[in-house]
């Protein structure tokens, strides 16, 4: 439900199929429609699957009940992370004269 309802998703999934697709842009058309959004609700229900197989082990819910406030940590920092490197990737062209 969530995914459903993260409007991030939907320019994130465009940007997917651009990048898995743009070699074969000349050979889709509207008929391809079909098969490629019947192909993708496919992988959308089996990747969520394997999510929900993994989430739910007991392996993996006994190692977060022990270490859920590291898990947090490491994972804000991680966040941290990627804004600084998007931060530091951007700032040339931001300041670059044109």
């Amino acid at each position: 439900m969530f995914g459903l309802s993260n409007p991030k998703a939907y320019p994130v999934a465009v940007a997917m199929f651009t990048a898995l697709l743009a070699r074969y842009a000349s050979a889709l058309d509207w008929s391809a429609f079909v098969p490629l959004l019947v192909a993708a609700c496919i992988g959308f229900i089996m990747a969520d699957s394997v999510l929900i197989a993994i989430i739910g082990a007991g392996v993996i819910r006994r190692f977060y009940r022990r270490h859920a406030l590291w898990v947090t940590r490491v994972s804000g920092v991680l966040f941290l992370a990627f804004g600084v490197h998007a931060i530091a990737s951007a700032g040339p062209g931001l300041f670059r004269r044109t």
